[in-house]
């Protein structure tokens, strides 16, 4: 698995600094795919609950996503701000992030399987 094949690969791929303290290429690597990680689905989610808001038969579906994207970049927010202020709980922020990105997914999917029904 190449780097630009996703970038969850880069994540396993590059390992992630053991100590803030002494960054590794592979730890900065991994910091900038995560960010793309954590900003890209937001984003999309936005893109995506705007052009359903378009439709009439996604009209229900919209604010979920919306809300979700909101979520996502807030978490992203403050995972990034982790990263820069050393007393932030940066793994606990971390998880909330991924968690927030799963709730992304999970509300499309289940919007998703409603519509084929």
């Amino acid at each position: 698995m190449t780097c630009s094949t996703a970038v969850t690969g880069c994540q396993l791929l590059f390992r992630s600094n053991l100590n803030p303290a002494d960054p590794t290429m592979s730890g900065e690597i991994h910091r900038v795919g995560a960010a793309v990680l954590f900003t890209s689905l937001p984003l999309a989610a936005w893109a995506l609950s705007t052009r359903l808001r378009a439709e009439p038969r996604w009209l229900a579906v919209a604010p979920a996503v919306r809300h979700g994207a909101i979520a996502g970049a807030m978490t992203a927010a403050a995972f990034g701000t982790a990263q820069l202020v050393g007393w932030l709980p940066a793994g606990l922020l971390q998880r909330v992030a991924l968690f927030a990105e799963f709730l992304i997914i999970a509300t499309v999917a289940i919007a998703l399987r409603r519509a084929v029904r």
